[in-house]
């Protein structure tokens, strides 16, 4: 009954009905893969949790394959992976489809509030090298002009030394 419950678990989060065929398993597992790829998230939170969502696949695929691959599934007749018998099919499988469908509006729903965050981040990051590169501005303008002002005295100094020496007024 546990390995039942556990293989329910694993069709449920790769958003599969229990008793889904080996290749419709490595089908959906490509494509959350493709979804949940830490490399796809731009910062460090999502890389995170794309990779916490990455483990529970891994190991929900890695359950059922073990599950196909000891010769415990039986494609026709009873299987543990199998609803049974005597449950409705129908509202079965349309929990799960339910249970998929949340699950993917979920995954669509964190992807877009980590792009809006994303954006925000990049814009303020965007502000911030402005402001930065205003007030490098601003320090080049100030040094520029402190230049001009010695140059300036230093040309008056040697014009007062040179009437001097010329003997010019006191």
């Amino acid at each position: 009954m546990q390995e039942m419950n556990k293989l329910h678990e694993a069709y449920g989060a790769l958003g599969l009905t229990p008793g889904s065929n080996l290749e419709e398993i490595k089908a959906r597992y490509k494509c959350l893969v493709m979804v949940w790829h830490p490399d796809r998230m731009p910062t460090g939170n999502g890389k995170h949790n794309a990779e916490e969502e990455l483990r529970k696949i891994n190991a929900a695929r890695d359950l059922l394959e073990a599950h196909f691959q000891d010769g415990h599934h039986q494609s026709n007749g009873f299987c543990q992976c199998k609803p049974e018998v005597n449950k409705s099919t129908n509202s079965n499988s349309e929990t799960t489809r339910t249970r998929t469908r949340a699950r993917d509006e979920e995954a669509e729903r964190a992807q877009e509030e980590q792009v809006k965050r994303d954006a925000a981040e990049a814009k303020s990051q965007m502000e911030w090298e402005a402001k930065v590169k205003e007030a490098e501005s601003k320090r080049w303008g100030y040094s520029k002009l402190a230049g001009k002002a010695f140059l300036a005295m230093l040309t008056f100094s040697f014009i007062v030394t040179s009437l001097k020496a010329c003997g010019g007024s006191n």
